[in-house]
């Protein structure tokens, strides 16, 4: 006699839509919440390397002062010259409507080499797609500083004779002379300079002649929340509530 087994075939356990649905939205939770802290602790990082570059460039900036008695101005381009003869330019402009342009006088100091431009990084990436990138280190044949490897502002002044001449900039120890994100794209009057929302979370980094770094928290513009300007003014405020900004200029890095 023939016997007949019936086979039973199980099938395979699959999910529903549903459970599905609830495995996405578990993931896409837990990916909410950490991701927060991990831009939190990446953005630090680059907070902290952009202050330490502005430091180092400070460093540079006071052992400049101290050679040619003055921050790389119109008048020190002068000087550098008359100095060096032809090859004034041979890192490039050291004089202009850049940040750029006034930096590059650093150059001319002995303990200076190409090296040495890899500490105007600092990592900023402008709403309107100009960004830094990093420094090739190479200095001669008018390559030093070129664009996009200066991510600095530079703080001046204007003669009050002479509105096209750029002097060095004084004040008290408190006043900012390098800043970070700056969005301006031509010299500006420090009390009106826009500033990128997105480069450091809203905030921009500044360096002052006290040899102090921090950050300051950036206030959207009303029409355009990629652009905005301190919370508190970066240079105080005369007796009249007028914000001191207004005496100094900065000059923009070339993006």
């Amino acid at each position: 006699m023939k016997l007949k087994f019936a086979h039973k075939v199980r099938r395979a356990a699959a999910f529903t839509l549903i459970e599905l649905m609830v495995v996405v939205a578990i993931i896409a939770s837990l990916a909410a919440v950490s991701w927060g802290p991990i831009l939190d602790k990446l953005n630090d990082g680059d907070r902290t390397a952009g202050v330490s570059n502005m430091r180092n460039v400070y460093s540079t900036l006071m052992d400049f002062n101290n050679s040619y008695g003055s921050f790389p101005c119109d008048s020190t381009a002068l000087d550098i010259e008359e100095q060096n003869g032809e090859t004034a330019t041979q890192y490039g402009p050291i004089k202009g409507n850049y940040s750029n342009d006034y930096l590059r006088q650093l150059f001319f100091l002995n303990n200076v080499g190409p090296s040495f431009e890899g500490n105007f990084y600092a990592k900023i990436a402008i709403a309107d797609g100009r960004k830094i990138k990093e420094a090739d280190k190479k200095v001669g044949g008018g390559k030093a500083l070129s664009k996009g490897e200066c991510g600095f502002g530079y703080v001046m002044r204007t003669d009050p004779d002479n509105a096209d001449v750029r002097t060095p900039v004084t004040g008290n120890d408190a006043t900012p002379i390098l800043l970070s994100s700056v969005a301006s794209k031509a010299p500006t009057k420090a009390a009106d300079t826009r500033y990128d929302m997105n480069s450091f979370r809203g905030n921009l980094l500044y360096y002052t002649i006290s040899n102090s770094g921090g950050q300051k928290e950036l206030v959207e513009e009303e029409d355009n929340t990629d652009y905005g300007t301190p919370k508190k003014s970066l240079f105080g405020e005369d007796k009249k509530g007028r914000d001191n900004g207004s005496k100094y200029i900065v000059m923009p890095p070339n993006l």
